[in-house]
């Protein structure tokens, strides 16, 4: 990550979000209940009730659960804590709490009554009188779930006083079901239940036909077996952007009876439906009693319009997305300045002119720092304790891999700590958080390697810009120069023909250019501007037949002259456009000095010195006897060791052969640049690790560690495929389940590696949710030029 001063965040203010499991065979009366909880909270109406079936999900289910990113998840006694585990495996809930047997559930979150202020403005948006309608009656009725289900019609509370006492308010006989109807038809009141989705910040699924959106259902359920129905009616509103209008009703078979006796049920009716018909659905009734309440219906209300639909089924979600969406959240920019920072936490912006007294809400943080042209997000790494990094106790890591915190009116602010790369993966490998949590891993003495001590000077180098190091790193003819490998050691022979025009005939005739060798192969890692011009045409010469074809493909013939003018000229303009602005910015970020060579006349060493050394007369590094630079001396560039010591495995030798940490290089290069990365990407040097392998601690390294887009990723990297060893799999599988990264890498340049050995630790890392990634990087390649 690059050395920045500064580190910022955006924060936004919600509420909690919870999702509920809940056993299949869960009472009505239980289930209902939550429901009518969840009707008091602020967003509570989109909290997901998710059905488990003997311990399991269905398919709909399972692949609907990972698009919801709950705060808290409230189960069933019967599912069973660890299977409930299980089931949230892909979630990252800071608690998950028991649902209480007897219904008597304190649901966490802000009592919805203080969004009253923003009904009253959508009403009036609408054009609509305000007012709240309540029963005066706390016992049950047959009809009394019907209300309280389908409009949030209850009962008034000694709380409801404070935020109430200016509105119209209808206290209505729950007994009396004619004036309940005729009042819901007349007056139109706001319905607690649509209090609980305004200012709601959700999961919206998208269903595979939009149309359905804008559908009235009524939906029947059979009283001795109602929970898919009852589901269903509370979930479908996860596909409902919030609204001022009732798209669902639900009653039992015994409840829709008694309220078909009531003539003004039908006014109720035509006045949520604007002449639009009405769909019937059931899981639970047998279609024959299915069949029957249509019939009464049809009869009973000729004017309305009651159809059935087979595609309004419940598993028909295509995908889902954060609502509102995240471009349209309202975000307040906090600078960091230094390591440790206070952050005002507001309270909803809806309480401006009424101070919650109880309740809980979310604090999202995104931390970010805003490079030279993109915008660097710091993510979080499922799994990643916050505590540890932030300092703030109370908080987790969210599905987008930023952090949310929970506060009370009582907290008016938080001590955060500026989070850093290497510290997020540090804590990240030391222990992983799990539903509140902290799990050790089974590591010790965590540092950085001799290896990544060398790594993070290379990177350094360049800014600590991953993809700036890429610009040297891909392009061979840099990686060759630092190499020493030269495309002429020896003087060379190149062959060409010419046609000569005499008086007797057209002739061909060979004619030949010769080259003498660059010297960029003499192994001590000097070079000069003549050198680099000299290695530049060899290139060409050598690779004529590329020239050659490009040229064809342009519809341009040159004959051999011509081509050896046009490869002077693609060389100068290699030069001009590319190879002169790379040397100036080596020269620049201290990658690449300048210097001469100054030839010693008491014991013959032509040494290399920088121009910081250099003086009219000095001290030979051999001998220490005067020396004096020649005035015909040329200048000669040298890289800095830490790139050598980085790309060659034996930089005091110049070998040709890789370096580890070029491959270490090239992998962190490739994926900061891949989709979503781009804009969050993190790393570490690579580190020395003691692992514990039964009774024992096993020494090993993290040659790769990085955060991509909050994946934590970590592995090897070798130069051959064939260095994979057995026991370099133990060490993968031993780092795989202490530390269980989101992604296991192994990297490499050439060769290949034993695929029964790779398949085995796929295997073996997908049993706990991780995938292994084989990554072959890329060769260098000319990136320039006429011959690319």
């Amino acid at each position: 990550m690059s050395s920045i001063e500064k580190t910022f965040c955006n924060t936004n203010i919600r509420h909690l979000r919870l999702l509920f499991l809940v056993d299949h065979n869960i009472e009505s009366k239980l289930l209902i209940g939550i429901m009518l909880n969840n009707y008091q909270l602020w967003g509570g109406r989109y909290n997901p009730i998710i059905p488990v079936y003997n311990g399991q999900l269905n398919i709909y289910y399972t692949n609907l659960l990972p698009l919801f990113d709950p705060d808290m998840v409230y189960y069933s006694k019967e599912i069973g804590l660890e299977r409930v585990k299980e089931i949230c495996s892909p979630l990252n809930p800071r608690k998950l709490i028991e649902l209480d047997e007897n219904g008597r559930n304190n649901l966490q979150g802000v009592y919805s009554h203080h969004l009253i202020a923003n009904a009253q403005r959508q009403a009036l948006r609408l054009f609509r009188p305000f007012s709240l309608v309540y029963f005066n009656q706390h016992e049950e009725y047959l009809q009394t779930s019907f209300y309280n289900l389908s409009f949030g019609i209850g009962n008034e509370y000694i709380e409801d006083a404070e935020h109430i006492s200016e509105i119209k308010k209808t206290v209505l006989d729950a007994t009396d079901i004619a004036q309940t109807n005729l009042h819901i038809a007349k007056e139109r009141p706001f319905f607690n239940c649509l209090l609980s989705q305004l200012e709601a910040d959700f999961t919206l699924l998208r269903p595979t036909n939009d149309w359905e959106l804008s559908c009235l259902e009524l939906i029947i359920y059979d009283e001795q077996n109602a929970t898919d129905d009852l589901v269903y009616f509370w979930n479908r509103a996860l596909s409902q952007k919030p609204s001022a209008e009732i798209l669902q009703l639900i009653a039992s078979k015994k409840q829709l009876e008694l309220l078909i006796t009531d003539p003004n049920f039908g006014h109720l009716l035509h006045s949520l439906t604007y002449g639009k018909a009405i769909y019937l659905q059931s899981f639970t009734l047998s279609h024959v009693h299915f069949q029957e309440c249509l019939s009464k219906l049809n009869a009973t209300y000729p004017s309305l319009i009651f159809l059935t639909h087979s595609m309004l089924s419940c598993p028909r979600i295509s995908n889902g997305e954060f609502y509102p969406y995240r471009r349209l959240v309202k975000k307040k920019k906090n600078v960091l300045l230094g390591k440790k920072e206070f952050l005002n936490t507001p309270a909803p912006a809806f309480t401006i002119n009424r101070t919650i007294q109880t309740g809980h809400y979310v604090y999202d943080v995104e931390f970010f720092q805003e490079l030279e042209n993109k915008i660097n997000y710091i993510k979080f790494p499922k799994g990643t304790p916050p505590f540890f990094i932030l300092g703030v106790a109370d908080s987790r890591v969210n599905k987008l891999h930023h952090t949310s915190f929970f506060l009370n009116p009582e907290i008016s602010g938080v001590d955060v700590e500026v989070p850093t790369a290497i510290n997020i993966i540090n804590v990240r490998i030391g222990q992983r958080e799990a539903y509140g949590e902290i799990i050790e891993a089974p590591v010790r003495r965590l540092r950085p390697s001799d290896a990544g001590l060398k790594l993070a000077s290379f990177i350094k180098l360049f800014d600590g810009s991953i993809g700036d190091c890429q610009s040297l790193l891909l392009e061979r003819f840099w990686v060759d120069l630092i190499l020493g490998i030269s495309t002429g050691k020896n003087r060379k022979t190149f062959f060409f023909n010419r046609t000569v025009n005499t008086e007797a005939a057209e002739t061909n005739e060979e004619f030949t250019v010769k080259m003498g060798a660059s010297n960029i192969h003499n192994n001590d890692g000097t070079f000069s501007y003549l050198d680099l011009k000299t290695e530049r045409r060899l290139i060409y010469l050598e690779n004529v037949q590329s020239v050659r074809q490009l040229l064809e493909r342009s519809d341009v013939e040159l004959n051999d002259d011509k081509l050896l003018m046009f490869i002077e000229k693609s060389v100068e303009k290699d030069f001009m456009e590319s190879i002169d602005f790379d040397l100036q910015t080596f020269v620049n970020m201290d990658a690449l000095f300048i210097g001469m060579k100054v030839k010693c006349h008491h014991c013959g060493s032509n040494e290399w010195y920088p121009l910081s050394d250099l003086n009219h007369k000095m001290s030979c590094k051999g001998c220490l006897q005067s020396v004096v630079p020649a005035v015909q001396s040329h200048l000669y560039y040298r890289f800095n060791d830490v790139i050598y010591n980085n790309l060659s495995s034996d930089p005091v030798k110049r070998a040709k052969q890789f370096n580890g940490n070029y491959i270490v290089l090239l992998t962190l290069g490739y994926f900061s640049l891949r989709q979503g990365a781009y804009e969050s990407f993190a790393w570490a040097p690579s580190m020395d690790i003691l692992v514990r392998s039964g009774d024992h601690w096993m020494a090993t390294d993290i040659d790769i560690a990085m955060i991509a887009d909050g994946m934590l990723i970590i592995g090897e990297a070798k130069a051959s495929g064939s260095d994979f060893k057995a026991k370099q799999f133990e060490q993968l599988t031993l780092m795989a389940d202490a530390i269980r990264p989101d992604k296991l890498i192994i990297a490499y340049y050439q060769g290949t590696i034993n695929q029964s050995r790779i398949q085995k630790l796929k295997e073996h890392v997908a049993s706990y949710g991780g995938t292994v990634i084989v990554h072959k990087v890329e060769e260098a390649s000319y990136m320039f030029g006429r011959f690319m």
